[in-house]
Formats: structure tokens, C-alpha cells, sequence
């Protein structure tokens, strides 16, 4: 699975081992946007200067740097006094799109990561609402609009308030792995009156790279009772993701607002698959586990077509995705 494992990163580091997890898949074409904004930027982290280091910000405190020390590939001998002021922090969607965080979801303050003002690290404002779990699984663009230059022995020698283009910092975010969710998804997929062909036993997992929005990117739905089925819908009963342990199942527009109702859909054709609508952020989308509604789909015995219409909780559909 495509995503990021909360374990300890081992190795030296500056920031607490709480703040640090371990590195995410390198083989994604997300990744390599975001490997590659970061290679543009003038400013990195400490002992990340030709990668993206990962952070995890689910459980740290405002106002408090997380980070490591922050470094310029052109005044070697040091910076200080970093500051953000005038430039929001920005989100790196697939595809190379660039949205500031604020714009992304309007619980977010405008520098919502920024310098912390104290040392060379970056901190965040306080997560209003529920927007800290809409920070996860992230690309994170951070842009430097003034700072201090040091000499070798530390001291300030020079100010710089004229930025350029590339007076930024990238950085990852952890995805979160909820407590026992791997059980809980397969205790879902167990309830589901329907499964994917050749996965009755198991729940499937689904590459999102390389699919198009409105073609079907899984195997074909079946049921479990052994009745053959046609058309498939899902009008009315929204798309959720299936967290585990306290947090549960949650609709995926309730879980972030970007996503449509019907996200993820039967795909129309006579046997059905699942697609997707267009996605804002289709990264948002991988690591999950995916609950499908069905209201509407035809049972077929030979020439003759029954339409069924259900509101049953267990007329559904498991997957994850990755």
C-alpha cells in the first residue's frame, strides 16, 4: 500500500523522535512533484537535502517547532530570524497543482506552518476545528519572506528582505494509520451483501495511479448470494471511508469537504465496477479503506430483469485503495 508507516525514523535528527516518522513510497509520481518543488527551494531541512523528510503533526503542540534545523543551499555558513509574512503556506496537489492551505480548507490560518521565530524549525498555528486531520498526507510548500545571514562564526552579518522565487521549504506530512483499522475494514467488507469478482475472502486493493475519472478501475461487483447482477447505482447513500477503531466510518465529504458525495460510484456498465469522479486531490484518496453504497441495480435471471431498490446498510461494497 501506497502511504506512510507511523514508525520511529532511526538515525540522527535535531527534532524529539515523536515528531519523526519513517519515509513514505519513493516510486509515486506524487512523490516526485513533490521531490521535485522541494529540489527548487532554496531552504531544507537538516539532513534532507536531496529528499523530503516527513513529519508527523497529529499529536504536536502549537507554536512549537517541529522540524528539523532549516538550511540554505546558498548561505552555507547559516540563517536566522526566518520569517513567512505575506506568503501562505501551500498545499502540492498531483499533477504539480499548487493551492495555499487556506484556500484548500477555510479552517486553516494563512501561515498555518511558518517559521517558529525561536530557532531554525517550523511550527503551526493552532489547528482550528478539525482541519489538523485535513493536514495529514500532505505535500507542504512553505515560503521564507525574510531571514538573517551568518558568518561562519555564527554571527549576523546581512538581512534579506527582498525574496526570490525559491526562498521556500517542502516538507511531507504523516497519513494517519487509525488503531486497528486494517481489522475493522475487513469486519466491513464481511457485512456487505456484495464483493469484488475473486475476493469474497478478502478485501481488494486498487492502485489509484494511472486511472482516468469515470472509467471503472476495479473488478467487477458481485454479490454474495450467487444472483447474477446488471446496472448498479448509488443515488442517495454517499460514499464513506472506513477509519477504525474510535473514529469509525465517516461519509468522504464529511472527512474533507473537497470530495464529492458520490466520490467513488458504480461506473453504469452492465456489469459494474467502481470509478471515481474527478478528484481535487486524488492523493487524499489513497491508503483508505472504501465503503460503497448501492440504492438501486438489476438482478438478472435470463431474459428476465428485476430493479431493486434498497436502503439497506449492508448493500455495500469494500475495497482500499492505494
Amino acid at each position: 500500500m501506497v502511504g506512510v508507516s507511523l514508525l520511529m525514523a532511526k538515525g540522527d535528527s535535531d527534532i524529539p523522535e515523536i515528531y519523526r516518522i519513517a519515509s513514505f513510497d519513493t516510486t509515486s509520481e506524487w512523490y516526485s512533484e513533490c521531490l521535485e518543488e522541494a529540489l527548487t527551494c532554496d531552504f531544507y531541512f537538516n539532513g534532507n537535502e536531496e529528499n523530503v523528510p516527513v513529519y508527523d503533526v497529529r499529536e504536536t503542540e502549537d507554536n512549537v517547532g517541529f522540524t528539523d534545523s532549516i538550511k540554505s543551499r546558498t548561505y552555507t555558513n547559516g540563517v536566522g530570524g526566518l520569517n513567512s509574512n505575506g506568503q501562505a503556506a501551500s498545499f502540492i496537489f498531483d499533477g504539480d497543482v499548487e493551492q495555499t492551505m487556506n484556500d484548500y480548507f477555510s479552517s486553516f490560518a494563512t501561515y498555518q506552518f511558518k517559521p517558529s521565530g525561536k530557532d531554525n524549525t517550523l511550527m503551526h498555528e493552532t489547528f482550528q476545528g478539525d482541519s489538523r486531520v485535513h493536514a495529514n498526507g500532505k505535500c507542504v510548500k512553505v515560503y521564507i519572506t525574510s531571514w538573517n545571514i551568518k558568518n561562519a562564526n555564527g554571527d549576523v552579518i546581512d538581512n534579506i528582505n527582498t525574496p526570490a522565487e525559491d526562498s521556500c521549504l517542502v516538507f511531507r506530512t504523516g497519513i494517519v494509520e487509525y488503531e486497528d483499522e486494517e481489522e475493522t475494514c475487513e469486519q466491513h467488507a464481511e457485512q456487505c451483501e456484495f464483493y469484488f469478482q475473486g475476493h469474497d475472502s478478502e478485501v481488494p486493493i486498487y492502485s489509484l495511479a494511472n486511472t482516468e475519472n469515470d472509467v471503472g478501475f476495479t473488478d467487477v461487483v458481485v454479490a454474495r448470494d450467487g444472483s447474477t447482477i446488471g446496472t448498479m447505482n448509488s443515488n442517495g447513500q454517499a460514499t464513506s471511508f472506513v477509519l477504525g477503531g474510535e473514529e469509525g466510518e465517516v461519509s468522504m465529504i464529511d472527512y474533507i469537504p473537497a470530495f464529492t458525495t458520490y466520490q467513488f460510484k458504480p461506473d453504469g456498465g452492465a456489469q459494474a465496477k467502481i470509478m471515481y469522479e474527478t478528484f481535487q486531490s486524488q492523493s487524499d484518496a489513497s491508503g483508505k479503506c472504501v465503503k460503497v453504497y448501492f440504492t438501486h441495480w438489476q438482478v438478472l435471471n435470463g431474459d428476465d430483469v428485476e430493479n431493486v431498490v434498497s436502503d439497506s446498510v449492508n448493500a455495500c461494497a469494500v475495497f482500499r485503495t492505494e
